[in-house]
């Protein structure tokens, strides 16, 4: 090989060397928990309260007729 390709190679390996070396530090510094991102089925964030009141006719009521 000729000197400008080496050197030409010499300092692509080193920019790759240098970018490998700094991603685990800015992918650290931008890391999230995944129960901030993500949403998961059938669970609320708000608790739900609710009151009622049942109404009906005097004898109308739920009865167990199982003779």
């Amino acid at each position: 090989m000729s000197k400008p390709i080496i050197t030409i190679a010499t300092i692509a390996l080193a920019i790759a060397v240098l970018a490998c070396a700094g991603a685990p530090a800015a992918r650290a510094a931008t890391s999230q928990r995944i129960k901030d991102i993500a949403k998961i089925e059938g669970v609320r964030e708000n608790q739900l309260v609710g009151f009622g009141l049942v109404t009906g006719l005097n004898g109308t009521g739920d009865g167990v007729d199982l003779t």
